[in-house]
């Protein structure tokens, strides 16, 4: 096999030397990358790495990108290899070209990060080595997608552009053999925060960010940071559009567009594990409990001999309620205790009112993560042109 790859490597080092035009480099180019892309697949899938001699690199192709997408300008395109077969041809070939460095890329970065767990020694020079890759595709995506739309670019490229944001995080905080210093956090945090941006439906990447900020000592931030991602899911009328049409993955949409819509959720989504389900259902519990207390409290205060319910459902007796303490004395100042009780029962009623409403958002929230193994497999999925409509939507001047 290593043999077939450095034949077939000088193959394509021979083409290169005889291409023409940029289209005929492009072209060497798409099927170099596919073959990098893959044997960093096999060592990942095959648990070893032969050393693999090949005169191509992504940042050549990153090159051969740039010189194409400048043929853009004036109609250069057709004396860049063109001429005869057409625009379309060149706007594959660009997007094309495109699609293959990200798939390297992230290939590249997801070997450099399974290395970095099998090795022995020199763990961090890996990650280091992942998150340089990430970021030199952050750097391509950064410089071309801007505020204006093109459509030079293919939709996958935004949804890549969160898998490499999310993967830098990770590397750090999965992958790295020390803590990271607080410089690193920073970056860490902002990779979060965009990756958040660029696809706000992972419900996994809340709590990564709310960590990276606890870590900077900085949580009370998070719902600051957190709330207009948020709103660029609530607000946004493609969403909408493409939840009303039940275009693909509405479904999921659907149900993080209504949890994200809620305050309360973020902060579930933010700093409670989803192992913490029970608890956060008896904290419901033991919060219906005492508004139940309170609620007897302004029936006895009232002198109410109807009877209660109980926490139970079941029919309590008239009051003096028992869920009273034995003995109370009903103060002298009726009037200013039953209207300080009803204050109390009334902020206990909305608090229960919230976590009921927000229980089953969150519960129904983290389970909406299918999407992503769609998208990350089908690279032509139809909400790659979702993420891209939504991310241009959000700046004015596109």
């Amino acid at each position: 096999t290593l043999k077939a790859i450095s034949v077939a490597s000088g193959a394509y080092k021979s083409a290169l030397d005889q291409a023409m035009t940029i289209q005929g480099e492009a072209a060497v180019y798409m099927r170099v990358l596919r073959q990098i892309g893959e044997i960093a697949a096999a060592k990942q899938r095959l648990v070893v790495d032969p050393y693999v001699e090949t005169p191509f690199t992504i940042e050549g192709a990153i090159a051969i990108y740039d010189e194409l997408h400048q043929a853009s300008e004036d109609d250069r395109w057709k004396d860049a290899g063109f001429r005869r077969i057409g625009h379309e041809a060149y706007l594959s070939t660009l997007r094309g070209l495109w699609e293959e460095i990200q798939e390297s890329s992230l290939n590249a970065a997801d070997h450099y990060l399974a290395r970095s767990l099998a090795a022995t020694e020199n763990q961090d020079e890996f990650v280091r080595s992942a998150a340089q890759t990430y970021t030199r595709y952050l750097a391509l995506f950064e410089k071309y997608v801007g505020d204006d739309e093109s459509d030079l670019i293919p939709d996958s490229a935004y949804f890549a552009a969160y898998e490499a944001a999310k993967g830098y995080g990770d590397a750090f905080t999965n992958f790295a053999s020390r803590n990271a210093t607080a410089s690193e956090m920073e970056v860490v945090t902002r990779r979060y925060l965009q990756a958040m941006h660029d696809y706000p439906f992972d419900p996994h990447m809340w709590p990564a960010f709310a960590a990276s900020l606890e870590r900077l000592g900085r949580s009370g931030e998070y719902l600051g940071l957190a709330r207009p991602v948020a709103d660029s899911v609530t607000r946004s009328r493609h969403v909408n559009s493409w939840i009303n049409n039940e275009k693909p993955g509405h479904e999921d949409i659907s149900v993080l567009r209504r949890a994200l819509s809620d305050d309360l959720v973020l902060m579930y989504l933010g700093f409670a594990a989803s192992s913490e389900m029970d608890e956060l259902n008896a904290s419901l519990d033991k919060l219906r409990l005492e508004k139940n207390r309170v609620e007897a409290k302004l029936a006895w205060l009232k002198g109410d001999a109807q009877p209660l319910q109980s926490i139970d459902g079941s029919a309590g007796p008239a009051s003096p309620s028992p869920l009273l303490s034995t003995g109370e004395e009903r103060p002298i100042n009726m009037t200013r205790e039953i209207a300080r009780t009803r204050i109390l029962l009334d902020k206990m009623q909305r608090k229960v009112d919230a976590r009921e409403r927000a229980l089953p958002l969150y519960k129904a929230a983290l389970g909406a993560d299918e999407l992503i193994r769609e998208l990350r497999s089908q690279r032509d999925h139809p909400v790659h042109t979702l993420l891209r409509r939504m991310y241009h939507e959000k700046r004015p001047s596109s």
